[in-house]
């Protein structure tokens, strides 16, 4: 039992300067942190989901996406959709004049 509480203590450590450094200073930041990062994990594949569905089983032809702004997660995203041959146009809000193939 020593030991496994020795590892956690350790495990913490090797943590706190990481945590302390994105401000997370005690378990309830934690907390709001771990729920954060699983919103983020479970919309990284939105868009390849819905790319596929829209191509796969409803029979669209293309996809359009809007974005607020582009930054390099969708520039993964596209990428993502592009290596399942799911073809589409996006553009950028603010930009519409502008509209890019995929």
């Amino acid at each position: 039992m020593a030991n496994t509480v020795e590892y956690i203590l350790s495990l913490k450590d090797q943590c706190s300067g990481k945590l302390t450094s994105i401000g997370i200073a005690n378990d309830q930041q934690l907390a709001t942190w771990a729920k954060v990062q699983q919103q983020v994990n479970a919309t990284n594949n939105t868009m390849k989901k819905y790319g596929k569905h829209a191509i796969r089983q409803q029979g669209a032809k293309i996809v359009l996406f809007q974005f607020d702004k582009w930054d390099a997660k969708f520039a993964k995203e596209v990428k993502n959709l592009i290596g399942e041959k799911v073809h589409g146009k996006y553009f950028i809000t603010g930009n519409e004049d502008k509209i890019y193939d995929f």
